[in-house]
């Protein structure tokens, strides 16, 4: 019996020292969205783009590739506003062709971290996150308990995000234009957008560039 019971307390001790060394993490302050500089617009990411856009019957499509810098910049300025305020708080970056997600969390006395790695896919005017990998610090944690955690923190806070699944939905922003599919390949996202013909932004812009190419030439 007393082998047992110092077996067990030898257990968790170790188990103890485990999350003390492998839970504490932090997030570099730079590296969150609240502090990033969002100095660019879905427009002016568009724009060079235009020169191999394809014509279709319904409007102009063409592709727009992003880095994690870029990425963060758009993010930025589309949070400005929604009442997704509490996503300014995590750090985001393309590994791979994964999505990483860093969110400051405390457990306990802890400052600690969730470091997830996500699928991003769209569907009609929303993002599906899904979580394909999860650790609080550096510890592996199964990501079945991160997702049920989040859902029921959205459900008792008022955000905008939704779940359907084991997927986290996120409302794209109303813009001229629609972003028809993501991929994320090699650190960079690859992302299809179409236009109609009617809207005007989209004359707006091919006049703009028009007088650029005519005081070129001339």
């Amino acid at each position: 019996m007393k082998l047992i019971k110092r077996l067990v307390g030898i257990v968790l001790v170790l188990l103890l020292a485990a999350v003390l060394f492998l839970v504490p993490s932090s997030i570099n302050p730079n590296e969150q969205l609240k502090n990033v500089q969002a100095n660019t617009s879905w427009e002016s990411m568009i724009e060079p783009t235009l020169n191999n856009a394809n014509a279709t019957a319904q409007g102009i499509s063409t592709e727009v590739s992003l880095n994690s810098v870029q990425l963060n910049q758009l993010l930025k300025s589309s949070l400005t506003d929604s009442d997704n305020q509490e996503l300014l708080n995590g750090a985001y970056s393309i590994e791979g062709n994964k999505l990483r997600i860093q969110y400051p969390v405390k457990l306990f006395f802890i400052d600690s971290k969730l470091d997830l790695e996500v699928d991003v896919t769209v569907k009609g005017s929303a993002l599906y996150i899904t979580i394909d990998n999860a650790k609080l610090g550096i510890l592996p944690i199964p990501k079945s308990w991160v997702t049920g955690m989040l859902k029921q923190r959205l459900q008792a806070s008022n955000s905008s995000i939704t779940t359907e699944g084991d997927s986290f939905l996120l409302s794209l922003p109303q813009s001229p234009f629609s972003i028809d599919k993501i991929s994320l390949q090699n650190g960079v996202a690859k992302i299809q957008i179409s236009m109609a013909y009617g809207i005007q932004w989209f004359w707006n812009l091919i006049h703009n560039k028009f007088l650029d190419w005519r005081k070129d030439l001339f």
